[in-house]
């Protein structure tokens, strides 16, 4: 299993989870949060009093799937997400080695 996070343009974080539904990959998380960037475009910028630095609002995707649908996924939220301007986000690929139901105790192993 893998786990795979985005940190994705809050304008793009629809056509990209519509993308992913589209693909048959239904079981995923969105979060928004701020990042901390330099070198952004201004007009995508907000200014926060509490942070005393710039900030753009973001959207955090995390999903988790079997190895083989790693690449599809992937390529689904590179494809969909890109705007070319700066700032498009970044995708995380992480190994998952167990993945636990909180309900049953079910566990599941990568591999």
């Amino acid at each position: 299993m893998k786990l795979i996070k985005g940190y994705i343009r809050l304008n793009m974080i629809d056509k990209v989870v519509h993308a992913l539904e589209a693909g048959g990959f239904t079981d995923m998380t969105v979060i928004d949060v701020r990042a901390i960037r330099s070198g952004i475009d201004s007009k995508d910028l907000e200014y926060s009093v509490e942070l005393a630095d710039r900030y753009m609002n973001v959207a955090k995707l995390k999903i988790v799937l079997a190895e083989d649908h790693v690449e599809l996924a992937k390529a689904t939220i590179l494809k969909t997400a890109k705007t070319g301007r700066k700032g498009d986000g970044l995708l995380f690929v992480s190994p998952v080695d167990e993945a636990i139901h909180i309900r049953t105790g079910a566990v599941r192993l990568n591999g």
